[in-house]
């Protein structure tokens, strides 16, 4: 087996675990939320992923916004029966992708100052954004994969940068645009353009910003920042 094969099938089981951890957090929290008032939920807007390309990304930063209280989702069966606007039962409705629920949070509508408030985006099948569409999904599909990163630059303060996966676009030079950027761990080693790190150090330090498990793109970078 070539290491890029073996990077590949450990990125899968780590994006299977992290679905069952966030599967698990999604029936706690649906649990206490069966005594709590549902949250007010904004109209959709009309453009689909707003400010970004792929309605996918939108998910890892709303996602990153649920967790800073940024914004209030309430638990998925109150937002799917917001969107439905039927009761719903999810151990019966749960075993696929909701659709209309996937279709509402890519048109959840986000400010700029929210945009500029999320400091962190990790890249991750157990995130918990994922059970509000897909509740028993167990992270062997591709229905979440990220494919496009374009449109991070509105996030004006974002410092820290965590794939561990789901994360498809291999483009590193968008994060070069990132002036806040404070730690970045990548965790497969296939990525271009990963000269555009090179320029990102610790402001205290100096040291390099780029931690990576199994990357060959720093080496690589180097080699393409040499002379001749």
């Amino acid at each position: 087996m070539n290491r890029r094969a073996f990077v590949g099938i450990m990125g899968a089981a780590a994006a299977i675990l992290a679905a069952r951890r966030g599967h698990a957090a999604a029936l706690s929290a649906d649990t206490v939320s069966r005594a709590a008032a549902p949250p007010t939920y904004p109209p959709a807007e009309k453009e689909p992923g707003r400010p970004f390309k792929d309605s996918n990304f939108k998910l890892v930063v709303l996602d990153a916004m649920r967790e800073a209280k940024l914004i209030d989702l309430g638990s998925p069966r109150q937002l799917a029966e917001h969107v439905l606007g039927n009761p719903v039962d999810l151990t019966r409705e749960g075993h696929r992708l909701i659709r209309p629920v996937y279709d509402y949070l890519a048109r959840y509508p986000v400010t700029q100052r929210e945009l500029d408030a999320v400091e962190q985006l990790v890249f991750d099948g157990g995130d918990a954004i994922y059970p509000y569409i897909y509740f028993f999904w167990d992270g062997t599909t591709s229905d979440f994969d990220v494919v496009s990163l374009e449109g991070i630059e509105s996030l004006r303060n974002l410092r820290r940068f965590n794939s561990i996966a789901l994360l498809r676009d291999t483009d590193l030079s968008r994060l070069g645009r990132l002036s806040k950027l404070e730690a970045v761990d990548l965790s497969l080693d296939h990525y271009r353009n990963s000269e555009a790190l090179l320029d990102l150090r610790e402001p205290a330090t100096g040291r390099l910003l780029l931690r990576v498990d199994t990357c060959r793109c720093l080496a690589e970078a180097g080699r393409k920042r040499r002379p001749g």
